[in-house]
This record gives structure tokens, sequence and C-alpha cells, in this order.
């Protein structure tokens, strides 16, 4: 009997994701972000996770980890801490926001 090679991580629609992103990183599976988002949101911490059953742990810590190296921009500062990554909420919040860019209506000179 031999053991089966494990598989490639697909997305649900069944394709595989893109295999990296400009940064190097493969983005993180919408799953994750959901969850990582969701538990940003009802306030879980590191702390709590400490507390969890390791079976309930584990997959919310997974989550974290596909997310830490390819957050995005927009997720909000409780997210980025909970990911470890208050660096990039301390970036997004020191940096200026540009103006949006007015352009004029097509054909005009």
């Amino acid at each position: 009997e031999t053991l089966a090679a494990p598989l490639a991580p697909m997305s649900p629609d069944g394709t595989m994701p893109p295999a990296a992103t400009a940064a190097g990183c493969a983005p993180p599976p919408p799953a994750a972000e959901r969850a990582v988002l969701a538990m940003a949101k009802n306030g879980i911490s590191a702390k709590l996770l400490d507390a969890l059953p390791l079976g309930v742990a584990m997959p919310l810590r997974e989550a974290i980890r596909a997310c830490r190296h390819a957050a995005p921009a927009d997720w909000p500062e409780a997210a980025l801490a909970l990911i470890g990554r208050e660096d990039l909420a301390r970036t997004f919040r020191a940096a200026p926001r540009a103006a949006p860019v007015t352009l004029p209506p097509a054909g005009t000179p």
C-alpha cells in the first residue's frame, strides 16, 4: 500500500490559485482572509487562541499564518495586529492620503 502524494491547494471553484503576487508571496485563500477578518471583528486575540482546544485553534492559526505575508492594504488595524503585522498598520496610518484625481471628459482638449 502506498500513500498518496499531498495535494496542492485549490480554490473552491476547483482552479489552482495564482502562483505568486508581485511581492513574491502567494495570496492567501479567500476563506483564510474571511476567517481572519471575522476573528478580528469579534475580538479574538492571540491570548484567546492559546486558551482554545488545539483542534479549534489550529485552523484559525493556519488562517492567520496564510495571511501574514500577503496582508491586504485595506484591512482594519485589528486584523493586521492579529496576524502580527502591526508594522503595516503603522505604515498605512502614517501614509498621507492622495487626493482623488478627476479626469476631464473624453474629447476635451
